[in-house]
């Protein structure tokens, strides 16, 4: 009923690499544990939900289509975020930041791209659904 996310890191120093992300597999669940089943205009959590969200569904894609990735989400020490990355067995990286209501990426989409050389895709209720179909 739970995926833990792992870290993704290569710089100890600067960025998380122990602590795993908590995602629920059934946002059902979830929101009966809060108790929270308001329409998600109203929700304070919305943005939490939207990752949740686009991170099942992508990896349910994945698993139907019998494909295998790394999942991985990057953080650093100040703050800095990536909320998705995958890796393929390739060494192929990926980086996605999610946003429910706004066209813009943070500032840790750009600290992500420095160190690593590796643009981060934005995704967004215009886009989402090519995200989660792999398409």
């Amino acid at each position: 009923m739970i995926l833990r996310l792992p870290p993704f890191s290569h710089n100890p120093r600067r960025e998380i690499g122990r602590q795993s992300k908590i995602y629920f597999l059934d946002l059902g669940i979830r929101n009966a544990l809060i108790g929270d089943f308001n329409d998600l205009s109203l929700r304070p959590d919305r943005s939490a939900l939207w990752e949740s969200f686009l991170i099942i569904e992508r990896l349910k894609t994945f698993l139907n289509q019998g494909m295998s990735v790394q999942s991985r989400f990057w953080r650093t020490y100040s703050g800095a975020e990536v909320h998705y990355i995958e890796e393929s067995g390739a060494g192929k990286i990926q980086a996605y930041e999610f946003k429910f209501a706004s066209s813009t990426a943070t500032r840790g989409a750009a600290s992500f791209t420095k160190s690593y050389a590796v643009d981060v895709r934005l995704i967004n209720q215009d886009n989402y659904l090519s995200f989660i179909l792999n398409s």
